[in-house]
């Protein structure tokens, strides 16, 4: 069974839409929707054990998204946007909540907002928004270790059962993700340097 790609017919080329209102749509919302509560789970009444379940749900919607796209025909404009920057704001906010309850130190947080920084200021800058790079497969990867290794780091404290050594090998998990966090940034960063800048819009004709 295919992780990544799943639910794309085989030999079908799917073109991307400008559909809204799609169900892949819907899911990743409710993904940016479940953040918040997340947050307010761990920090205010700290609630451990029920904001990790709150995050199982929300990181397991970051596949069942792009499978009913690729599945029902949704990949549109606004989803392949939304995805992305729906990954990138759980990442930070997990990140930000650990670094704040104390369970990850804080350079886990800033090795995550230097690269993401510094592509995104420059993307506004030279492309005035998203330059839509092709993710690369070492990004996915990427991503899906510091999805799983951020969350691992919560459970020795959500659950007492749990031994120590979870957190070495959550600390492990979450370093190499770091580690491919820059050199994906620094790929990317490379790709936006050789892309040619947007031409500017047209003035209007003189009468």
């Amino acid at each position: 069974m295919r992780l990544m790609g799943a639910g794309a017919p085989e030999g079908v080329t799917r073109t991307v839409k400008d559909d809204i209102l799609t169900w892949a749509n819907l899911v990743t919302l409710i993904r940016l929707m479940g953040l918040p509560l997340f947050a307010w789970l761990a920090i205010g009444p700290g609630e451990t054990a029920a904001a990790l379940w709150v995050l199982v749900a929300i990181a397991a919607t970051d596949w069942v998204d792009g499978y009913l796209a690729r599945r029902l025909d949704q990949v549109s404009v606004i989803g392949t946007a939304m995805d992305p920057v729906a990954d990138r704001l759980m990442i930070f906010t997990v990140a930000l909540v650990l670094a704040i309850n104390g369970i990850a130190p804080w350079w886990v947080l800033v090795g995550i907002v230097v690269p993401d920084l510094i592509l995104g200021t420059f993307a506004l800058v030279k492309f005035h928004g998203n330059p839509r790079i092709a993710a690369t497969r070492l990004g996915k990867i990427r991503t899906a270790l510091l999805m799983i290794g951020l969350p691992v780091m919560m459970l020795t404290r959500a659950f007492d059962a749990i031994g120590s050594w979870v957190d070495t090998v959550a600390l492990v998990i979450v370093v190499v993700g770091l580690i491919g966090h820059w050199v994906v940034g620094s790929h990317y960063l490379r790709v936006m340097i050789r892309m040619p800048a947007p031409s500017p819009a047209p003035g209007p004709t003189a009468p």
